[in-house]
């Protein structure tokens, strides 16, 4: 992983990552949506920018398929 991105990890991924559990915890379900939201599109719009489409498809597919075990 390069600088940059763990930069923007530990900028501004995980402090929204953070932020939403401590709402999940208080019942405060669409502001830790949004924290989520946010953070999966910082990592699709700056870190996985170099990843093709198919890439991204695949990731997704996995998502999903984990998501239903």
């Amino acid at each position: 992983m390069e600088d940059w991105e763990k930069e923007i990890l530990q900028t501004q991924v995980l402090p929204r990552l953070y932020r939403a559990m401590e709402y999940l915890e208080r019942g405060q379900y669409d502001s830790a949506y949004e924290e989520v939201n946010d953070a999966v599109a910082i990592i699709a719009n700056k870190i996985l920018r170099k990843l093709s489409l198919q890439d991204l498809d695949a990731i997704r597919a996995l998502a999903w398929a984990d998501r239903k075990r």
